[in-house]
């Protein structure tokens, strides 16, 4: 069956155009984030066109599948939000446990609740885009259901709490190559977006300004992590590949103070977009391979940006999402072992992220919860992680975990 969805991008205004300009003299002087992540919202997308053949081909990487998008710059609120947005659903990643998402309770270092949400976002400690207006109270959704997988391969933690937060609060490692510099995502730090307020007045004003209908609508009810590699200025690698595994999503639940696994995968569903980031002719990437240690791997393409995503739209308690914390651990590998190992002079960087929607079929596209700087992949596994706290990276409008709980309370590093 043919599915077809399609968006109009959204116009460019000379209102915009001369906003982009004061954007750009903004983030270059200070920090700009949002290392915008293709596929499956990293954010927010103002054109997406898909045409799929075959009924798995999105997630599985396989069948006649193309996608043909535009993704506009939730970093830098000059750019204009659509007013009408669609998106093929997400079905589960392979590599999942079926289910609609239920969470799985892990070990914590502090089991202190959070403060129930205010009626108004927090407030962002470093400057930041117009705030969205005072929320409204809405009620809550009801909660989830099934079951997520809790595998993990094996070999030593790589993750720390440094790493973590670094990830939010530093720049990029490289410029990112093709990529225009006035967005805010093109340098870093990290982004806290909607963060753990998920609800659509918690959104900038710039998303508001195109769907105003739908700011009084209450809390959304689904999330889908994602992650994008970027290519770097100075690449001239050609026969290495992007090992990834451990691909862990958790929700902070305010009322108990547990970190709550809700997605779990070592494979990702995917495409390949065009470097200038705005991603129009997409295409659903199939050249994954298993790797013998676990895992998977993807084979960067000249010119084109991988985005990738994993585990589906899983419900969560918006009332209760007291931090997101999305984390997977990347490094390189050679593609072809006869053709020579050319890693020492790749430069792939990774940003990880996620997105909230309103349902599991819904086609509305919001701004993204939050998103990290972009990272340089090595030859040692890292760990790539995005989190949502006060502090860490910038906020527009924000929301995020108190740095002391978060502290005292980390989520689980493996």
């Amino acid at each position: 069956m043919l599915n077809s969805h399609v968006i109009r991008p959204a116009r460019k205004t000379a209102q915009a155009e001369h906003a982009r300009k004061n954007a750009k003299s903004v983030w270059a002087g200070a920090v700009s984030a949002l290392i915008a992540v293709s596929v499956a919202g990293c954010g927010s997308w103002d054109d997406v066109t898909v045409a799929q053949t075959g009924t798995t081909a999105a997630k599985e990487l396989s069948g006649d599948t193309t996608l043909t998008l535009s993704k506009f710059d939730t970093g830098a609120p000059a750019v204009p939000a659509p007013t009408t947005i669609d998106k093929a659903v997400d079905a589960p990643s392979a590599n999942t446990t079926s289910g609609t998402g239920s969470v799985i309770q892990t070990a914590l270092v502090s089991s202190t609740p959070l403060p129930a949400p205010t009626s108004s976002a927090t407030p962002a400690p470093t400057p930041a885009p117009t705030p969205a207006p005072a929320p409204s109270p809405s009620p809550a959704p009801s909660g989830s259901s099934g079951t997520v997988s809790t595998q993990s391969n094996a070999g030593a933690t790589v993750n720390s709490v440094d790493t973590i937060l670094a990830d939010m609060q530093q720049m990029n490692d490289l410029p990112l190559l093709n990529v225009n510099p006035v967005y805010g995502w093109a340098h870093g730090p990290g982004y806290v977006q909607m963060g753990n307020i998920p609800r659509y007045d918690n959104t900038p004003g710039w998303w508001q300004s195109s769907n105003s209908s739908l700011v009084g609508n209450g809390y959304l009810t689904h999330m889908l992590p994602w992650m994008v590699q970027f290519e770097g200025v100075g690449n001239s690698a050609n026969n290495t590949r992007i090992h990834i595994r451990n691909l862990r999503a958790y929700v902070l639940s305010r009322s108990t103070g547990t970190w709550n696994l809700t997605h779990s995968a070592d494979q990702l569903g995917g495409y390949f977009c065009p470097q200038d980031g705005n991603y129009y002719g997409c295409s659903i990437s199939g050249n994954q391979r298993a790797e013998p240690s676990g895992g998977y791997s993807i084979k960067p393409q000249a010119g084109l940006n991988f985005h990738g995503y994993f585990g589906g739209r899983r419900p969560i308690d918006g009332p209760d999402v007291g931090a997101v914390f999305v984390t997977f651990e990347g490094r390189l590998v050679v593609d072809n072992a006869s053709a020579g190992d050319d890693r020492s002079v790749a430069k792939y960087l990774i940003q990880v992220g996620a997105d909230y929607y309103p349902g599991d079929t819904s086609t509305v596209m919001m701004p993204s919860v939050g998103l990290s700087r972009s990272k340089l992949l090595t030859n040692d596994w890292k760990a790539f992680n995005m989190v949502t706290v006060e502090g860490a990276g910038l906020h527009e409008p924000g929301g995020g975990m108190p740095m002391a709980q978060f502290l005292s309370n980390p989520p689980p590093l493996n």
